[in-house]
C-alpha cells in the first residue's frame, strides 16, 4: 500500500512540477524553437503533411485518432502534442484526422535538445512513458471483455473525452459512426448496430440522424446500469 502510495505522490509530483502545459508553454515562448502552424482536413492521415519521424505535433483544435500497427488505438480532442513516442524511441504511431484540425508543428530534435537539458524534462517522459503504458493496459483489459460491456465502455470514454452535454443527454461528435465504434471497440458493424438497437429499446439512447445520444447521462448513472 505504501509503495502505491509512493508511486502516486511521485506522479502527481511530476505532472505538477512539469507537464505537457508547461512543455509547451516553454517551447512556445523560446526564440530557439521553430513552429509551424498547420491545418488538416478531415479523414486526412498526418503523415501525408508532415514527417512523423522527424516532426512532433501538438493539437490545438480537432478530434484526432492515433493508430498503433494500423488498429485505432486513442481518441484525442484535448489540446496535447501527439507523438511524444518519437523522442523516447518507442515504434512510431499513425495519427487521423477524424474532424478538420488545427495543429503546430516542432522540430523532433529542438524539443528533445530542450526537454533533455533539464532534470524535469526527463521525469516528464517518465511519466509520459507510465501513461501510455497505462493505457495500453487499460485497453488490453477492455479487448477481453464480452462485446456489450466493450461496447459500453468504449461509449463511456468517447462521451467523456469528446461529447457535449446537454441537460441529462450527451452528444457524441458526428464523426463517430457505427462504422469507426465498431473499428475503435474491435468489434463488427453489425454487432455494434445490434448493441445500439437494444439501447434505444431500452431508452438509454437515442440517434439524430447516425449521431449517438447517450440518454441519462449527466445523472451520474453506469451505463451498465441503465442500459
Amino acid at each position: 500500500m505504501y509503495k502505491e502510495l509512493d508511486q502516486l505522490n511521485t506522479s502527481i509530483t511530476i505532472q505538477k512540477n512539469f507537464n505537457q502545459k508547461k512543455l509547451f508553454q516553454e517551447l512556445i515562448n523560446s526564440r530557439k524553437i521553430s513552429i509551424a502552424k498547420l491545418f488538416i482536413k478531415k479523414n486526412t492521415l498526418f503523415s501525408q503533411k508532415i514527417n512523423l519521424k522527424e516532426q512532433i505535433c501538438y493539437l490545438q483544435e480537432g478530434i484526432v485518432c492515433s493508430f498503433y500497427r494500423g488498429i485505432p488505438n486513442r481518441v484525442i480532442t484535448q489540446s496535447q502534442f501527439l507523438n511524444v513516442e518519437l523522442i523516447l524511441g518507442m515504434e512510431e504511431i499513425s495519427i487521423k484526422a477524424l474532424t478538420n484540425c488545427r495543429i503546430l508543428v516542432f522540430e523532433r530534435l529542438n524539443i528533445m535538445e530542450h526537454i533533455f537539458a533539464m532534470q524535469k524534462g526527463i521525469l516528464f517522459l517518465f511519466q509520459y512513458e507510465k501513461e501510455q503504458e497505462d493505457f495500453l493496459i487499460s485497453r488490453i483489459d477492455m479487448l477481453r471483455k464480452k462485446g456489450y460491456p466493450r461496447f459500453l465502455q468504449m461509449l463511456k470514454e468517447l462521451a467523456d473525452e469528446c461529447g457535449e452535454v446537454i441537460g441529462t443527454e450527451c452528444h457524441l461528435p458526428k464523426c463517430f459512426t457505427i462504422k469507426r465504434i465498431a473499428s475503435l471497440s474491435g468489434l463488427s458493424t453489425n454487432t455494434v448496430s445490434l448493441f445500439r438497437k437494444k439501447m434505444m429499446k431500452a431508452g438509454t439512447l437515442r440517434k439524430d440522424g447516425g449521431q449517438f445520444i447517450l440518454l441519462k447521462y449527466a445523472l451520474n448513472e453506469k451505463l451498465e446500469d441503465i442500459s
